[in-house]
């Protein structure tokens, strides 16, 4: 007799439906799991935040979605600007002999230009509109489609290198990239709030607005600074017209890690004295050092236009040196695209001439030191350079002519319509400083130690160049071309104080900030060198000193992100309305009833400069001094009258805490001035206008009788 096995291994038909009773298991506890979370989410809606008690799911959700809008359309414009640059690079033959982190920062500063000129030929055209614009942004891109691969596949490619040398650094690299980081996030979580900085408020954007609302560019005749080289505004008007001011001043922050990049590239191309390892500790320390400088910081989360200069300043440096040290034939291309960034600083603002003369210098002493100076090769250089760079320069020039009869307008010749004494205090004619040797020398110590953003100098700036001077020099003594990049800076540098010794208005650091990423380089050189000097105290010191200064940078940058409290604004929990009222509270208000007046009002503003969150026609006071025209040409009250009501003016609006500055500040106005004002204006209010509008000690807006 055969005995059955006690355990018999189960049939394939047995598994089969353990199998499906498992599968069918699993199913229902999935649908079991997605209802009941489902059920709650319907509930507890997505964004809703029940234990602050607030419920505000679309509002929360429309704050992040538009956060999220304008960093993608931040690098889609910067897409596009790649892209087109890739293309005219390919057609200057300029690749062989150059990184892929060269090549891109010419891409990308090529590129920025073709959208700057690209938006001011449409915006004279009356082509400022969403769909134009979106068209425009969406061209550059897919009419370069495989550029625009290749930027896509760079932003890609250089998350993982800077990730994969993160991984292999020493503690102190890490610790270095993490503060730059750290110091990149907290201006772009600051410039993505609403614009409230001064210059932003009062020109940069403030023109660019009313751009957008005309649907065209035209002629701002009460706004003179709108004649101004406008370059990097004409990106903030397509940022406007795209989606708003939050993005525009995101722009601006660009500027600052091309900054970043531009002056690693040079470190690791041009530091020859050094090896590869100690190249690239200078170039970290560089890029650490100019981030550091607390101006550029604040500036990144600004609407301005001084990170744009410095960056083509440097990368127009970096172009020409190329050249030569080239002795092939694509040098001439590299000649060209420095005078195209020469003349793309220049569209920055006026003074920025000083760095197209400053980089032709830094050239000259480069070939002379290096040997390669040929007199034929650098007289067509000479014509190539100024030729380009006047080229970039003349539409600016063009437009000033057109709209003002004046091609360098609002300075040396004025604007049509307006009376010289008027426009002088704007340009700051007759208000220059007296030369001395102690006012040469003693500007780099003051701007060091004593500047300070809304004080002296009117910029906080880092001691670290100051301080590290010493070993600067040592640098320039070992390397032609740090010597090359101090005669860089010596050149701006006393080309501004010819311009204060003309106007005090522009003896601010901030005109040198063009100079900050060479003076970075330069030190950045010096603090790499330390260890080959055999001085461990030094050495010692050095570090110290840099990281005490890091430190105390960075609590400065949480200070100030805790003060400018942007988070909830960004996350969609603060309106825009409740933001500004925070930051600019009764300038706000005072727009607000404004914009309340008769469509065909033309409100004129005594002591404010900031027009941009008014809707109405303004004529804002972009000195704070209009009232002193008034003083010396028309003295009355009758007088003044009857020149408000020939220019159209139906409302007055007077910003009482101008005034008290005035009255209190006799360096801006001598007191017998000051006493003027006040009599001529109490004469106007008690005899011939209306108050409509009051907010003591701030803003009251005047009816005309």
């Amino acid at each position: 007799m055969q005995i059955e096995p006690q355990n018999k291994p189960p049939s394939l038909e047995k598994k089969k439906r353990a199998f499906k009773g498992r599968r069918l298991a699993g199913t229902l506890i999935t649908f079991w799991a997605a209802i009941i979370v489902a059920a709650w989410f319907a509930v507890h809606r997505p964004f809703s935040v029940d234990a602050l008690g607030i419920s505000a799911t679309t509002d929360i959700a429309a704050g992040v979605g538009r956060t999220l809008s304008d960093l993608l359309l931040l690098a889609a414009i910067a897409t596009g600007a790649g892209a087109s640059g890739f293309r005219l690079l390919a057609w200057l033959k300029i690749k062989e002999g150059a990184t892929g982190l060269e090549l891109a920062l010419y891409a990308f500063g090529l590129g920025l230009g073709v959208e700057i000129f690209t938006i001011l030929g449409l915006g004279l055209l009356g082509g400022l509109n969403k769909p134009v614009m979106y068209l425009l942004l969406l061209a550059l891109i897919l009419l370069n489609p495989r550029q625009s691969l290749q930027v896509i596949k760079g932003y890609q490619k250089l998350i993982l290198k800077i990730w994969g040398w993160f991984l292999g650094a020493k503690w102190w690299e890490r610790a270095l990239a993490l503060y730059l980081g750290i110091a990149l996030a907290i201006p772009l979580t600051i410039g993505l709030a609403p614009v409230f900085s001064w210059d932003a408020i009062m020109y940069h954007l403030a023109a660019p607005k009313l751009y957008v609302q005309a649907g065209r560019i035209y002629n701002i005749f009460e706004m003179p600074p709108a004649s101004y080289p406008f370059g990097i505004e004409m990106l903030y008007t397509w940022a406007l017209t795209l989606q708003g001011d939050e993005l525009a001043q995101t722009i601006h922050w660009l500027f600052m890690p091309l900054g970043g990049a531009a002056i690693w590239a040079f470190a690791k191309r041009f530091f020859t004295g050094l090896d590869e390892h100690n190249r690239q500790r200078a170039a970290l320390l560089a890029v650490t050092l100019y981030f550091s400088v607390p101006h550029v910081q604040l500036l990144a989360s600004w609407s301005y236009t001084d990170l744009l200069i410095a960056f083509y300043s440097l990368i127009g440096v970096h172009a020409l040196l190329v050249a030569i040290n080239s002795d092939d034939k694509p040098s001439w291309g590299y000649v060209a695209i420095a005078a195209v960034f020469a003349g793309l600083a220049f569209s920055g603002k006026y003074t920025a001439v000083t760095v197209a003369i400053a980089i032709v210098a830094t050239g000259l002493y480069f070939a002379l030191v290096t040997g390669r100076f040929k007199l034929s090769r650098y007289v067509g250089w000479g014509f190539l350079y100024g030729g380009i760079a006047f080229a970039v320069v003349l539409p600016w020039l063009l437009r000033n002519w057109f709209f003002t009869g004046n091609p360098v307008a609002p300075i040396f010749w004025g604007v049509n319509g307006w009376q010289p004494d008027e426009i002088a205090p704007i340009v700051g004619k007759g208000l220059g400083q007296s030369l001395s040797l102690e006012m040469v020398l003693g500007r780099p110590f003051k701007a060091a130690i004593f500047g300070s953003a809304g004080g002296a100098m009117d910029a906080t700036i880092s001691p670290l160049y100051l301080a590290f001077l010493p070993l600067t020099v040592w640098a320039a003594w070992r390397e032609k071309v740090v010597a090359a990049l101090l005669l860089n800076v010596g050149v701006q540098y006393f080309c501004w104080i010819a311009i204060i010794v003309s106007t005090a208005q522009l003896d601010h650091s901030r005109i040198l900030l063009p100079t900050f990423p060479l003076l970075a380089l330069a030190t950045g050189y010096g603090l790499a060198i330390l260890p080959s000097l055999k001085a461990a105290m030094l050495k010692t010191f050095a570090a110290f000193l840099l990281g005490i200064f890091l430190l105390g940078n960075l609590l400065n940058l949480g200070l100030w992100f805790a003060a400018a409290d942007t988070a909830p604004y960004l996350a969609g929990l603060q309106t825009k309305e409740a933001f500004l009222n925070d930051i600019l509270g009764s300038q706000i208000r005072a727009a607000h009833f404004v914009n309340t007046l008769p469509q065909d009002s033309y409100t004129f503003f005594l002591f404010e400069p900031r027009s941009y969150y008014f809707d109405r026609k303004v004529a804002p006071d972009l000195n704070g001094g209009e009232i002193f025209y008034f003083v010396d040409n028309q003295p009355t009250p009758e007088k003044m009258l009857a020149d408000l009501k020939r220019r159209g003016v139906t409302h007055l609006l007077i910003w009482e805490a101008g005034l008290k500055f005035i009255q209190d500040n006799p360096d801006y106005a001598k007191p017998e001035r000051a006493q003027a004002a006040v009599k001529l204006l109490g004469g106007l209010k008690t005899r011939y206008l209306t108050l409509l509008y009051e907010e003591k000690g701030q803003y009251s807006v005047y009816e005309l009788g």
